[in-house]
Order: structure tokens, then sequence, then C-alpha cells
């Protein structure tokens, strides 16, 4: 008999081994730096989207008095995101002037090879006209000759 069959007639369940159970997993929470911006980046920044450092208020603000209250963590985050989507605007800003440029340097690199490309096509229907015109002036004058040797 096989150990299927005697634990099917014993009831015993499969062995279990421990490390195969499932463990729940246990992660620590990751902690980022804060978003640095750059100066040169910040004072192309609207004000508004500027990070700001403020004091601690001794009166409430009108902001925090309104009815629509962000949490500060609300807050942070927008910002944040703000702060992100700025900065990928800016790369894409640099990444389409540079693709501007190669674009602009490969379209006048194209202009030369095809001006070289059409200087040589040039040379070439020439030299081919050349000659091709030898050869009917070679055959017109060898029929004068002909003509004239009077062997008609």
């Amino acid at each position: 008999k096989n150990t299927f069959q005697l634990r099917s007639q014993r009831n015993l369940p499969p062995p279990l081994r421990q490390d195969s159970l499932y463990k729940p997993i246990e992660r620590e929470e990751r902690k980022f730096n804060p978003l640095r911006i750059p100066n040169n980046l910040q004072r192309d920044l609207p004000f508004k989207s500027r990070p700001k450092t403020l004091s601690k208020r001794k009166k409430e603000s009108y902001l925090s008095k309104r009815a629509v209250v962000l949490s500060k963590e609300e807050r942070e985050i927008q910002t944040f995101i703000q702060q992100i989507n700025t900065i990928k605007k800016d790369k894409m800003i640099r990444k389409n002037l540079k693709r501007k440029e190669y674009q602009l340097k490969q379209a006048k690199e194209k202009a030369k090879e095809d001006l070289a490309r059409e200087q040589r096509n040039k040379a070439y229907r020439k030299r081919i006209f050349r000659e091709q015109g030898k050869e009917e002036r070679k055959i017109k004058r060898s029929k004068h000759s002909v003509d004239d040797d009077g062997f008609d």
C-alpha cells in the first residue's frame, strides 16, 4: 500500500511542514525624503506654486476659518503632487527643446547630404550625356564619311 492509502484508512491528514505555511507579510513603512525643488526652478514658478515656510500664526487665517478645510496631510499631498507635476512639466519642456534641437541638426545634415547627392548625380548625368554626344558625333561623322566616298 502507498502512503495515500494508509493515510486515508487511518483518517490522518497529510503532514504539515511549518516552513510551507503562509505568514502575514510584515513590512516597515517607507519614509521618503521631502521633495527638494531647485532654486532656479522655484524662481520660474508662479508665486502660488512656490514652496513656502510659514511661521505659526497668532490669529487664525481666513483659509482656516473657511467651511471647506483640507487637513494638513491633504494639503501636503496636494502641494507634493503639484510640485511633482511642475517638475515633470519642466522635464518635458527640456526634453522637447532637446528633441527640436536634434531635429534641426538632423535636418541640416540631411540637407547637406541631399545637396552632395544632387551634385554627384548632376556630375554623373553630365558625364553620361557628354559620352552620348561623343558617340552620336562619331556615328554622324562615320555616316558622312561613307556618303562622301561615293560608294552608293
